[in-house]
């Protein structure tokens, strides 16, 4: 997951190049299925984070 952010900023900048060109090049569909990958990786990143603050609010300074 940690790499999520990545795959969704080349993913744009692959989709960006691909519709650019309009030169027959080729991996669009691959280009889409690291965006999607990659937003979900940044969902769960957003989940974990967001679960592990309830967690530390939970618990309390004093952690037990």
């Amino acid at each position: 997951m940690g790499f999520s952010p990545l795959a969704v900023i080349f993913g744009h900048i692959a989709l960006h190049n691909i519709d650019k060109k309009h030169s027959g090049e080729r991996g669009r569909g691959m280009a889409i299925a690291g965006l999607v990958l990659g937003w979900i990786g940044v969902a769960g990143l957003v989940l974990a984070l967001v679960f592990m603050i309830a967690v530390l609010a939970t618990v309390g300074p004093s952690g037990a």
